[in-house]
Formats: structure tokens, C-alpha cells, sequence
């Protein structure tokens, strides 16, 4: 039934120097507005020409969120993948709308902190955690207006993946979350809930052999700077409540370490090592480097405004005693656009 004719990442600032483009754009009349240049008017004829001609064959077309940009096919579907705004409008313009947002449903972005343990991937952070937590019915829609959201779609590019052994690896149990944010009201989805199951899913996986990812059973670590009490406040948890042990000196931890029993408030520098004990193996062991100095845990004003999108927990990640690493998306880093980076410890 459905066609995709793609539509995407097509800059048009080379259409604007392009004789044949523009010779185009002339013999159509195509004029620039307030709400579109004359480069996106041309997409849009492209778009609605291809939409004609599959439409004459009994075929309907989806295309990415770009094809807004112009004006909307009559019969288009619109996959949204740069975030959800472009669902919504296509949405609010009564088009069928598949909801793909890379910051939700990418599936060869990362799915850990620790990337340095990882297969080479093209960037991004997408635990299995927010891939549960996504909700594809944007509550900017009337209810009537929802209903042209039609499903979800993750999607899994391979530029960075050689073999399908990896494809296993990247997509599961994010798969499975996929499945739960499609088929399940949002008043009905419970992530311990979902954590507390997938277990007996995981059984399936190991009868099939496949290649999971298994870090929803890793050590579960949050870190919290506490101006206060000038601690970095360490909590840890599991899916299931399986004893955690650590270590303090980087020596590698096991039943014979330190049980955790209570948040951790660490003042000095350390290595600090955690793993979960089970009968049927244990979890991989996390690691952190802290590194405390005269900024550290102290309060931070800003005086210039850090970009929304590189905000994450904001100032104090300054101040955190934790290292950024070569992932942006994982909240180690916070960024600042067209004005300088100033601020008061």
C-alpha cells in the first residue's frame, strides 16, 4: 500500500545556486513567503509530483518530516523523526502520522553511558529506559487530532554495524519497550513493571541465542552533586533487588566487597567500582573516576544562558566531580550557542 520517498536531509541552500533549480522554480512561478522559500516550494512540487504518479498506482507515499517544508502532499503520511513537532503539524493538518523521534526511537544511537565498552556507534543515548517512557500521543493534540497518529516506528541505520549479530544486540529489549509504547495506554505502562517481566522474555532470547544487550541487569548508578553537605550522593539500585557490592579503590568488586546499603556521600577523589551478584551470573562491573577539586559540589550561578537542547541537569554538571566523555547525549556535557559560557562558582 505504502511507498516512502524519503523527502529528508536535503539542503536547499544548494538548490538556491543551482541553474537548473532555479530555472525550475522560474518556469513554475514558485515564490518565497514568510512561511517558505522558493527552494522549499520546489521539494514540495517534487513531492506532490511523485505523490500523483503513485497515487495514479494504487499506492499511497510516507515521507520524513522535510516534506512539510514547501507545503504537504494532498494523501501524504508523515513520518516524524526530528523530534515530534513535525507530527504534530502534520497531525493538525489532518495527515496520517507515524511517530519516529531520534531522541526516543533510534536504535543505533548508544544505549549506555559507559560507550567506551561499546560497539562504534553514530552517537546519540537511547537506554531502554526512555525508549519505555515515550509517549507517541503528543498532549499538544486534541483528541481528535491524535487520531491521525497511526503508530511508531524505530528505526536502526547500519552505517555503523557489519554484522547481524549486532542488529540483535542494538535492538534488544529495546524492541521490546518499542512493543509496550505501541500497544499499551499510557495510564497502563509501568517501567518496573515492564523490568519485573522482561526476564522471562530474556529466557526466549537465550533459547534462540540471540545477541541481547543485557545492561537493564547492570548496577543501576545516579549521581547526585549535594552543594550542602559538599558530597557527591552515590544511589544504586537493580531491577530486582539483587545485592550490590563496591569498591572504593579500584580494585574489582565482588561478594567479598563492601555491600551497599544506603546512599553513598563521597568527599575525595576515588575509583569508585560496583557490581550486582547473582546466582545465574553477575552484572558487568560499573566505573567511575571522581575527581574532587575546590569547584567541586559548590553552588554555580550562570550568567549566560546555557542552549536547551545541551542543558540536561543543567550548571552543577560543572561541578560534579564526573568526567564528560565522547557522547554529548549521555548528560556529561552542557553547551552554549551564539553566546559565551560565564558563570559564578
Amino acid at each position: 500500500e505504502y511507498i516512502h520517498v524519503g523527502g529528508d536531509e536535503c539542503p536547499k541552500v544548494r538548490w538556491a545556486k543551482c541553474p537548473k533549480c532555479q530555472a525550475r522554480i522560474k518556469a513554475l512561478g514558485l515564490k518565497s513567503d514568510k512561511n517558505h522559500t522558493a527552494e522549499e516550494r520546489l521539494q514540495s512540487f517534487i513531492i506532490n509530483h511523485a505523490e500523483k504518479f503513485l497515487n495514479g498506482h494504487g499506492r499511497q507515499i510516507i515521507g520524513w518530516d522535510e516534506i512539510l517544508e514547501g507545503g504537504l502532499a494532498p494523501n501524504a503520511t508523515v513520518m516524524s523523526w526530528r523530534g515530534v513537532a513535525g507530527g504534530i503539524e502534520a497531525a493538525k493538518q489532518k495527515h496520517d502520522v507515524i511517530m519516529t523521534p531520534n531522541t526516543y526511537l533510534y536504535f543505533d544511537y548508544y544505549q549506555t553511558k559507559d560507550i567506551a565498552n561499546e560497539p562504534e556507534a553514530i552517537g546519540g543515548y537511547v537506554p531502554v529506559e526512555t525508549v519505555y517512557n515515550y509517549e507517541p500521543m503528543p498532549a499538544d493534540l486534541t483528541p481528535e487530532e491524535q487520531k491521525y497518529i497511526i503508530g511508531v516506528q524505530a528505526n536502526l541505520w547500519t552505517e555503523y554495524i557489519p554484522t547481524y549479530s549486532q542488529v540483535e544486540y542494538m535492538e534488544l529489549p529495546r524492541m521490546a519497550a518499542l512493543s509496550e509504547i505501541q500497544w499499551t495506554m499510557p495510564e497502563k505502562k509501568n517501567y518496573e513493571g515492564f523490568l519485573k517481566r522482561l526476564p522471562q522474555l530474556v529466557d526466549i532470547y537465550d533459547v534462540y541465542k540471540y545477541n541481547y544487550a543485557k545492561h537493564v541487569f547492570d548496577v543501576n548508578a545516579v549521581f547526585t552533586p549535594n552543594p550542602k553537605d559538599g558530597t557527591l550522593d552515590v544511589t544504586l539500585s537493580t531491577i530486582d533487588n539483587s545485592p550490590i557490592y563496591y569498591t572504593l579503590d579500584g580494585t574489582e568488586p565482588s561478594a567479598a566487597s563492601q555491600l551497599y546499603t544506603e546512599t553513598l556521600k563521597l568527599k575525595q577523589n576515588c575509583t569508585f567500582k560496583a557490581i550486582t551478584v547473582r546466582p545465574a551470573g553477575n552484572s558487568r562491573v560499573v566505573t567511575e573516576e571522581i575527581a574532587f577539586n575546590k569547584a567541586s559540589m559548590k553552588p554555580v550561578t550562570m550568567l549566560q544562558p546555557v542552549n536547551k537542547q545541551y542543558e540536561f541537569k543543567g550548571a552543577p554538571t560543572l561541578v560534579d566531580g564526573l568526567k564528560g566523555n565522547g557522547n554529548y547525549k549521555t548528560g556529561r556535557w552542557i553547551a552554549f550557542y551564539k553566546n559565551d559560557m560565564e558563570a559564578v562558582i
